[in-house]
């Protein structure tokens, strides 16, 4: 037996040993989260709840976008977990129709078993993006693999957001195009039409960059369109257009401790609201412009169709009148790209360190009840090791931010907020640089 195979038998065994552990790992982790009466990613999602109950509401023929029948939902999605809802509150589901249609099919089932089965669906969207990253930017795993797992983490699994499942479809869109396919590119960014304001960035560079990709995104939006009216019928979408959405602008104009928009920061300065949002509604519509018109000319210098994809998402999320957090790691593929073709990485590399720390989550996990409140930070930090002591305090949290006022300054909640606009500007940085001489592109097209 030459030692070529020998090797190769040995790597296929050790890579299934490994995948058995890890597979034994997360169903022993599953089911430790999963314990009745204990909070936790899988028994009380914050996001989840509400795109849930939004999905059953719609099902069912009802307005998703009212306090009932949502507060009823939500309250009788908890108690199966034994969890209590926090009194008078409800979570809002700003989805549009054709999205909350998508979750119309997980509330079919109880509660449990649909936070249960979108966990791991979360999970293994992370899994994909990695993987996907690692073949689009050719970077180096370990280090793809601790952005994205830092960043999403906790910023978005542990309260059920959807910024995973957004994530793996850009990353696909993005590598289909390379490949010259079209239409599976098209429907993978028409996938991230989950957040909208994301998606539409993503679409609208596939369709300036890709003359190709014109009638498939044409015939996207009609699908869209046509899924949202068979899901929500007329009046729901019309709602959403012209009551959800202005209205749920306005309700975080003024939350700047969670909010990363232009709107929040012009309102924290002292602008009048029904301003702050015109100028951030204005900076979105700019940044998505300049994100496509950057987009055509990287994909141009670098021979890479999947700029078309990334750089108007990135640019997307600078401004804007609504945007939190979880919404951060979306710049991140952007990032490694840059990683892969331009001459000076430094930049990149720090735009990527800053990007996927999202610093406020930390900050409402680790600091605010135990080294803010209790003044024990060598406790508060030895806990960070315990998954189960990580799903267990997210919720207590969540609930202690909603009864007690935010104690920081306005300074202070700029200081938390400086590092993920300086990466954002760091990524526009780079992506604005001159490119290099024709000879390097030829040489990093090969």
């Amino acid at each position: 037996m030459s030692a070529r195979p020998r090797y190769a038998a040995l790597r296929f065994i050790a890579g299934a040993v490994i995948a058995v552990l890890f597979a034994a790992t997360l169903v022993s982790y599953v089911v430790q989260i999963s314990q009745k009466g204990h909070p936790s990613p899988i028994t009380d999602p914050i996001d989840l709840v509400a795109f849930y109950c939004g999905g059953r509401v719609l099902a069912e023929r009802r307005d998703p976008y009212t306090i009932e029948p949502l507060r009823t939902c939500e309250r009788a999605a908890l108690r199966e977990s034994g969890i209590a809802i926090v009194p008078n509150l409800v979570v809002p589901a700003p989805l549009p129709p054709y999205a909350l249609a998508l979750f119309s099919a997980a509330s079919l089932v109880s509660f449990r078993a649909a936070s249960t089965v979108f966990f791991c669906a979360s999970l293994f969207a992370i899994g994909l993006a990695i993987a996907l990253t690692i073949r689009l930017a050719r970077g180096p795993p370990l280090v793809i693999a601790g952005a994205y797992v830092t960043a999403l983490v906790f910023g978005s699994l542990l309260i059920g957001q959807i910024v995973p499942l957004v994530l793996a479809a850009l990353c696909a869109s993005a590598l289909a195009l390379r490949a010259g396919r079209i239409w599976l590119s098209v429907a993978c960014a028409s996938l991230a039409m989950l957040e909208p304001h994301v998606g539409v960035a993503a679409l609208a560079g596939i369709f300036v960059t890709e003359r190709r990709a014109r009638l498939p995104v044409c015939a996207s939006a009609v699908a869209l369109a046509a899924l949202s009216l068979a899901a929500g019928g007329f009046d729901r979408n019309l709602e959403y257009a012209l009551a959800v959405l202005p209205a749920h602008a306005r309700s975080e104009v003024s939350n700047f401790y969670a909010q990363y928009s232009l709107t929040a920061l012009l309102y924290a300065c002292g602008a009048p609201a029904q301003a702050a949002l015109r100028w951030g509604e204005c900076s979105y519509v700019a940044a998505v412009l300049c994100g496509v018109a950057v987009a055509r000319k990287l994909a141009r210098t670098y021979g890479d169709a999947a700029f078309a994809v990334l750089a108007p998402v990135a640019f997307a999320l600078i401004g804007g009148a609504f945007i939190h957090i979880q919404q951060m790691a979306l710049a991140l593929p952007l990032g490694f790209l840059f990683v892969r073709y331009h001459r000076e990485k430094t930049l990149a590399f720090v735009a990527i360190a800053l990007l996927a720390v999202p610093w406020e989550s930390l900050y409402e996990i680790f600091f605010y009840t135990h080294v803010v409140a209790s003044g024990n930070p060598a406790a508060a930090l030895a806990r960070v090791w315990n998954p189960a002591w990580l799903a267990d305090r997210v919720w207590q949290v969540w609930i202690e931010l909603i009864h007690t006022r935010d104690g920081r300054t306005p300074f202070q909640l700029l200081l938390f907020k400086l590092p993920t606009w300086l990466g954002l500007a760091a990524l526009a940085l780079v992506a604005l640089q001159r490119s290099p001489p024709a000879a390097l592109r030829s040489t990093m097209r090969r």
